[in-house]
């Protein structure tokens, strides 16, 4: 029997994750890519503390943008918001 080089799930999930940070525009195309890339490899090893750590550091960090936000305009002055990442600030 030979046996498949993709893992199908880590496939499916890193490809999920990657495209809610591109259409919510908080990754831009380079940063999903590496995103996907780093997504893929951390839930495909054999290891699932690599990729549930990863993910749930996605979620937290999604999550703590969103806190005060009104608040930490106040201090940036004017300063935008968290904008895309890209492919540097993507990377482990």
């Amino acid at each position: 029997m030979s046996k498949s080089l993709l893992y199908p799930i880590p496939l499916l999930i890193a490809t999920l994750l990657a495209a809610h940070g591109l259409n919510k525009r908080s990754l831009s195309f380079s940063g999903a890519i590496a995103a996907f890339l780093v997504g893929y490899f951390h839930l495909a090893c054999p290891l699932k503390f690599f990729g549930v750590s990863l993910i749930v550091f996605y979620l937290l960090g999604s999550r703590a943008t969103k806190v005060k936000v009104k608040e930490k305009a106040k201090v940036e002055d004017g300063v935008g918001g968290g904008g895309e990442r890209d492919a540097i600030q993507v990377r482990p």
